[in-house]
């Protein structure tokens, strides 16, 4: 009896060690799978929709976030312009007005102050076509040349910080005050303002190579 008890303490103490052994693993197994949640629920905060904004990454297969997000900042700017639409009210939009209307009734360009002002008066007199010599056919190109001067600052944005950069350029020109009213009055400024960013984004053959290669390099943050 001695010696049969002998044999089955060792035995007893094994199955002891076994059961210990087995919690242990099972408790480390939960651990595992713990961390490895709290990792992918990290991979997931990195990878959302804030974090695909700050870097630029696509949230969507196929969509680029920023750009929609740019687009969508463009319309609604547009929106806000023609919700409070200026209008004519300055001192030479007399001046202006019968200047288009020699154009589109006459059919000849009054070569005086703002004769040289094609880039002007050639879409104005083909909205004044289409629209009337009105409110609305003088100053929808204006507001067109504005939307189309949002896409560009945007485009720089873009180009120098990244895609959040160009959402957040977007909006701060869609709101400003300055630019809400200008674009729905009959400025050529807007005009001219629009053409000068064109020739930073796509500089001209003939401009020089330093310009060339480097459009922005005046719009870059020095250290």
């Amino acid at each position: 009896m001695a010696h049969a008890s002998r044999r089955a303490r060792p035995s007893a103490i094994s199955a002891t060690i076994a059961a210990r052994s087995r919690r242990s693993s099972r408790a480390r197994g939960i651990s595992a799978g713990v961390g490895s949640g709290g990792r992918e629920s990290n991979r997931r905060r990195l990878t959302g929709p804030a974090a695909c904004l700050a870097t630029g990454r696509r949230v969507v297969p196929g969509l680029d976030v920023t750009g929609a997000l740019s687009s969508i900042v463009v319309l609604l700017a547009v929106g806000l312009r023609v919700r409070y639409f200026s209008g004519l009210g300055l001192g030479d939009d007399y001046l202006l007005r019968n200047d288009i209307l020699a154009i589109v009734r006459d059919g000849h360009v009054n070569f005086d102050a703002n004769g040289y002002r094609f880039a002007w008066w050639l879409p104005t007199a083909l909205g004044c076509r289409l629209l009337g010599v009105t409110e609305a056919g003088l100053i929808a190109p204006i507001l067109v040349f504005d939307a189309l001067g949002l896409v560009l600052v945007c485009l720089f944005a873009r180009r120098l910080w990244g895609g959040a950069a160009g959402v957040i350029a977007a909006l701060l020109l869609a709101v400003l005050p300055l630019d809400v009213a200008w674009s729905t009055m009959l400025a050529s400024d807007v005009v001219l303002s629009f053409f000068s960013a064109l020739l930073k984004e796509f500089p001209s053959p003939i401009a020089p190579t330093s310009w060339r290669s480097e459009p922005l390099r005046i719009w870059e943050a020095k250290p």
